[in-house]
């Protein structure tokens, strides 16, 4: 039989053996420390998240009105160019416009001041003068009536306004009594009589 010797010798030394008790105070302060640093970490996580959302809302707010803005600029450079192509053709078309006034004026002029010498009996032109619309006419004549008939002519004659006798003077020379005549007048060609009748025309 094995015998075991449970009563321990006298000298031999005694191992102490101690328990430590963590006190109530600490135990509520360690889970106020936790719960503090839970609160913090949900504090600073909601921040994070609302600060990354208006950062990704900023953004994608940013890349509409970039997107916008250039949507805008091709309509702008599109309108540039409508509006450039517009003003050369009314420039051309004013040039072209310039060109059959330039070529068609002297006829419509020339037939006109014909028409009314026709009704002058013994009168004929020396020079005619424009400037723009304004005409300067010099002529000569063998009677005042025939002046006086020009002159009336001019007056009703469509295109002609603004008829004035600026001199008249007898020009004798051997025999022959002859009376020079100055005046001035504005010329009106058919195509711009009818511009302007035809915005009264649609006023009635």
């Amino acid at each position: 039989m094995i015998r075991v010797n449970l009563i321990q010798p006298v000298g031999m030394p005694v191992e102490a053996t101690a328990s430590f008790a963590i006190p109530a105070s600490a135990k509520k302060q360690g889970m106020a420390l936790a719960m503090s640093a839970l609160i913090c970490l949900a504090i600073v996580g909601s921040i994070y998240w609302l600060w990354s959302h208006q950062i990704m809302k900023s953004t994608q707010q940013l890349a509409l009105e970039r997107a916008e803005a250039a949507r805008l600029a091709r309509i702008q450079a599109e309108n540039a160019k409508y509006h450039a192509e517009l003003t050369a053709i009314q420039a051309h078309i004013g040039i072209i416009q310039g060109l059959n006034k330039s070529r068609e004026g002297p006829k419509d002029l020339m037939t006109a001041l014909g028409m009314t010498v026709n009704h002058a009996n013994g009168l004929y032109l020396v020079s005619v003068a424009g400037n723009g619309g304004q005409l300067k006419i010099h002529g000569q004549s063998q009677h005042v009536n025939s002046i006086a008939d020009f002159i009336t002519a001019l007056k009703q004659a469509g295109p002609f306004e603004n008829v004035q006798l600026q001199r008249l003077f007898e020009d004798d020379h051997k025999d022959l009594v002859s009376f020079t005549f100055d005046l001035t007048c504005v010329f009106k060609p058919p195509a711009e009589q009818a511009a302007a009748a035809g915005p009264r025309a649609s006023l009635r």
